[in-house]
């Protein structure tokens, strides 16, 4: 891929996960058509928030439709 990226073959990269992580250092990081987030990058206070609001909506699901039944 990095070949590709340094050649144009490839335009642009979103890269979010690594062997390492953070990533801190590395040639991605420098490349201009290539956009590097820490693999944790949508773990905003709304992103939780509607995640675990998720999860409980399929906890309940799960109740009423599993244990409730039984």
């Amino acid at each position: 891929m990095r070949d590709a990226l340094l050649s144009g073959k490839i335009s642009g990269a979103g890269l979010d996960v690594f062997p390492e992580e953070p990533y801190c250092h590395g040639e991605f990081l420098h490349m201009r058509n290539v956009v590097c987030t820490p693999h944790i990058a949508l773990r905003t206070r709304e992103t939780m928030r509607q995640m675990n609001q998720c999860l409980v909506e399929q906890a309940v699901d799960y109740y009423n439709t599993v244990v409730r039944r039984a």
